[in-house]
């Protein structure tokens, strides 16, 4: 996850910052609003983990399937730009990194960026409130991280989960990507579960519902 390397340190994980912020690291800033909300959803099974809801539009990348190269292939047809990024999500990324997953809307991918979600498994020791403070800390710290950090936290059906927004300027390709990220961390048997929900600024409004939608719909073994 993105700024994040300074807790994983501490913690004792610290390969957690650089599996969690891939999927952020990757997207392409674009113009336009997000694609319409999408009336059927799919519930996904999540090793070790569970599992979450997605929109029927979403696809999960987490290992290059047959399914996934015929939807990355198609969609490189449409639009050359997205095809690397949309390969570059389906890299093995580690043992914490439990799921991911990319919204294959046509007007999403159209104007060249991946909205994705990367779901990771950390094991710790320490409660959920000083693991928030330390990520905060660790936020407000990062020069990349464009303040404020806003956070509070949230009732889910799988638990109390802190919530966390804010925007990063990130490399993607050949530039710097101003990013919007959307992160709920919920803590169970000595881990923290946390989902990162990526996209861009100008489509965080419209996908907020859809996030919340999904992390509200995380079921925990």
């Amino acid at each position: 996850m993105p700024a994040l390397s300074s807790l994983a340190r501490s913690l004792g994980a610290p390969r957690a910052v650089a599996l969690a912020a891939v999927a952020v690291v990757l997207l392409v800033v674009a113009s336009g609003s997000a694609a319409a909300p999408e009336a059927r959803w799919r519930t996904y099974t999540i090793a070790d983990v569970g599992a979450i809801a997605l929109p029927g539009s979403w696809l999960n990348v987490t290992r290059q399937t047959p399914a996934v190269r015929t939807a990355i292939q198609r969609a490189a047809a449409r639009n050359s730009k997205v095809a690397p990024l949309l390969y570059a999500l389906t890299v093995q990324m580690g043992p914490l990194v439990k799921f991911v997953a990319a919204d294959f809307a046509r007007a999403s991918l159209r104007r060249g960026f991946v909205t994705n979600l990367n779901v990771l498994a950390q094991r710790t020791t320490v409660r959920l409130d000083v693991w928030a403070k330390a990520n905060t800390r660790a936020l407000q710290r990062t020069t990349s991280v464009i303040k404020p950090v806003h956070r509070r936290y949230v009732p889910l059906p799988a638990g109390r989960a802190l919530w966390l927004k804010f925007v990063q300027r990130l490399p993607a390709g050949d530039h710097i990507a101003t990013v919007s990220v959307t992160q709920f961390a919920v803590a169970r048997s000595g881990f923290i579960y946390l989902l990162t929900y990526s996209t861009t600024p100008k489509q965080a409004r419209a996908y907020a519902p859809g996030f919340l939608r999904s992390a509200r719909s995380l079921r925990l073994r």
